[in-house]
């Protein structure tokens, strides 16, 4: 009797185990907004007021757009960069690919500021035309753009380098090298690419830096104008930060549907040698 009970026990102190410390966890993560979430109720009336107006719509609209080009300029850039590091017999892959990735060490800000020194009207190649185009929404999506590259470049290269040598050297024999990259290749590492592309989107709808350096409005900022700006409001934030939850579930939904059971068991940066 003694010994299956104590198996049994045993079986379940893992779970157990696992299912306090998630509960720990949970508790620690949903305390603030519980203590938010009192404060937006108590202040009801003109918290929820907010989300009637049309400006915060305006503005996580503007967010919206700005996330989805800067996921477009980093897709575009970041899967040939993959391929290329992942394929190609280029000299000093490892060096390469290690200095394309140093801005993900740094805040996207000091890349702005960088961008600012070089093409401001003041700057090293900067005209008036420049600075016009630097300071804008399409300077914001160029900046985040170049700077969430890495993302994209690191990922697909992962997972290119995760598909068996097998299937492309078979490719190879009857396919150019522009079939067997886009037929055999990226499909087999969409689960990578996918992945990438709603790393990248959430990196740039949270940014703030950049688009307040660069004088364009956007969602994130009204947010934190009521946490740490002059109108401190917590209960305003909470409130506006509401219309993130079903994107964020749209996304997760995203991640589940084709990346979430897919294996990412790949060679690493050893398939470089």
């Amino acid at each position: 009797m003694g010994g299956p009970l104590i198996g049994a026990l045993r079986r379940q102190q893992q779970p157990l185990i696992l299912a306090a410390a998630g509960l720990v966890l949970a508790g620690l993560a949903l305390a603030p907004l519980l203590w938010l979430l009192g404060a937006s109720v108590s202040g009801a009336g003109s918290t929820f007021r907010l989300l009637a107006a049309a400006r915060p719509w305006a503005l996580l609209l503007r967010s919206v757009l700005l996330a989805s080009g800067v996921t477009v300029v980093a897709l575009v850039l970041g899967t040939p960069l993959g391929l290329l590091i992942a394929r190609a017999d280029l000299p000093g892959r490892r060096a390469l690919w290690l200095l394309h990735a140093f801005p993900l060490a740094l805040p996207p800000f000091l890349l702005a500021l960088g961008w600012f020194y070089l093409l401001g009207r003041n700057g090293l190649c900067g005209t008036p035309l420049t600075a016009r185009l630097l300071f804008g929404s399409g300077g914001a999506v160029a900046v985040m753009g170049l700077a969430f590259t890495p993302v994209v470049t690191s990922l697909v290269a992962l997972g290119v380098l995760g598909v068996d040598a097998s299937l492309e050297e078979a490719a190879r024999v009857v396919a150019s090298p522009w079939r067997v990259a886009t037929r055999i290749l990226l499909p087999a590492a969409r689960p990578s690419l996918v992945l990438a592309a709603i790393v990248v989107f959430a990196l740039a709808l949270s940014e703030l830096g950049v688009p307040m350096f660069l004088r364009v409005e956007v969602f994130p900022a009204a947010v934190f104008a009521r946490l740490g700006g002059i109108d401190y409001a917590p209960g305003e934030a909470f409130a506006l930060v509401l219309p993130l939850v079903p994107l964020a579930l749209v996304l997760l939904a995203l991640e589940r549907r084709f990346v979430g059971p897919r294996s990412f068991a790949v060679g690493g940066v050893r398939g470089l040698a």
